[in-house]
């Protein structure tokens, strides 16, 4: 009996593997629905204005009008005169002798 069982469960395994097959190599019967409102609407407004818009640029940017050469800039007056600099008093704690101090010190620490 488990013999005659496993026999019929080879044969049904065979068949529902036939049918998945057929079904996935079968075209979908279900489509995309017509469209309508606001989404017609926009499915033909953005291809027009996306063609317009690259017709456009493509006039704008064309070699013909795109000149070569900069042209020369005038010569402009200098309006403002920089004045002279005047550097800040030297602090104190910068004395050179602080310094030299300093770096003795620190060679006698490494030392």
């Amino acid at each position: 009996m488990a013999v005659a069982a496993l026999q019929a469960a080879d044969e049904y395994f065979k068949e529902s593997k036939k049918a998945c097959e057929a079904f996935n190599a079968a075209p979908p019967l279900s489509r995309n629905p017509p469209l309508w409102g606001t989404m017609k609407y926009l499915s033909e407004k953005i291809p027009k204005d996306a063609s317009s818009k690259v017709r456009i640029k493509r006039d704008l940017y064309s070699h013909e009008k795109i000149m070569e050469i900069a042209p020369t800039l005038p010569n402009f007056a200098l309006a403002l005169k920089p004045e002279k600099f005047q550097r800040p008093p030297v602090d104190p704690s910068w004395n050179m002798e602080h310094m030299n101090k300093g770096s003795n010190q620190l060679r006698n620490d490494k030392i």
